[in-house]
């Protein structure tokens, strides 16, 4: 069977009167209605793929903020790294330690470690607009090189701040004041040999005499434990300080005694009064220091003794 033409027949909306007639093949005009029935139905498809388009194209946007983001921290600590390295040298210089790869083996220190404070972000980003490989590139190269050096840097500083708090009490347990609550105290007899205002002999005086009136207070030159007190034919009443840099000092002819045995005594605490007991002549504050089992000079302790 022969298909006939089909006549379509167009008339202008635009009220001019005019009527445009054209015939075509009933298939070219059945597959042309197909194909417009077609893309009316893809349109839904097409919409939500455009959707889900966008939707990548934002979260790929918060990546590239989030990487961005990312290297400006990086870029911060590498300037962190930078100057801690530069402190570090500084401090290895001041404790004799340049030469030392490995501070927490050299210093032998133990303890737990330290907590560290947490690191700020960075306020001053990078401006230039980097791609995404660019910045993953550049996140994954800068992450890598700072681990090493911030591991090492932790552990440095930790050996670095045990050390800072062991001489911290090194220096707080070892006497260097004079132990007396004078404003110009001055010595009568220095350590050493000297003549004996008793028998007129050279005998070694093991310690140094400051000139004192009675009741002047006697303090604690560094941190301790008393060791021991109590009443010597010699020394008169006397008290014995111990201290954990490993000295020990004593106080002779004491008017008062006013601490006592086993207590724990900061530098400057009062520990008795200046007097006259047991072989003196005078008021006066016998003050001796042993380090280890031998008697010293503590003239050379002592940091805040004018003139």
């Amino acid at each position: 069977m022969k298909l006939r033409r089909a006549k379509v027949i167009w008339m202008s909306c635009e009220g001019t009167g005019k009527i445009f007639q054209f015939s075509v093949s009933p298939l070219l005009l059945i597959v042309f209605l197909g194909l417009i029935c077609l893309c009316i139905s893809a349109v839904p498809f097409l919409e939500k793929g455009v959707l889900s388009l966008k939707d990548r194209i934002v979260n790929l946007e918060n990546e590239a903020t989030s990487l961005k983001g990312e290297i400006a921290a990086l870029l911060f600590l590498k300037e962190a790294v930078a100057q801690i390295q530069e402190n570090e040298e500084i401090l290895r210089n001041h404790f004799g330690l340049e030469r030392y790869r490995s501070l927490e083996k050299a210093i032998g220190l133990g303890g737990e470690k330290l907590p560290l404070k947490s690191w700020g972000t960075a306020k001053n980003s990078n401006e230039r607009k980097l791609t995404e490989g660019e910045t993953v590139k550049m996140a994954g190269t800068v992450r890598g090189s700072l681990e090493g050096k911030m591991k090492t840097l932790i552990s440095d500083h930790e050996s670095l701040s045990r050390l800072k708090v062991k001489q911290v009490e090194v220096w707080e347990g070892t006497p260097s004041i004079v132990p007396l609550d004078l404003d110009k105290p001055r010595v009568s007899s220095p350590f050493g040999f000297r003549k004996s205002p008793f028998t007129s002999k050279m005998e070694f005086h093991a310690g140094v005499d400051f000139i004192g009136a009675k009741g002047t207070k006697v303090i604690a030159p560094a941190n301790g434990r008393v060791f021991n007190t109590g009443r010597d034919q010699w020394l008169g009443n006397y008290v014995v300080l111990h201290h954990p840099a490993g000295f020990k000092t004593i106080y002779g002819h004491l008017e008062e005694i006013h601490v006592r045995e086993g207590s724990e005594i900061k530098r400057g605490d009062r520990i008795g009064l200046v007097g006259n007991t047991g072989l003196s002549t005078s008021h006066h504050l016998h003050y001796g220091i042993i380090k280890g089992d031998r008697a010293v000079d503590p003239m050379q302790f002592i940091l805040d003794l004018k003139g």
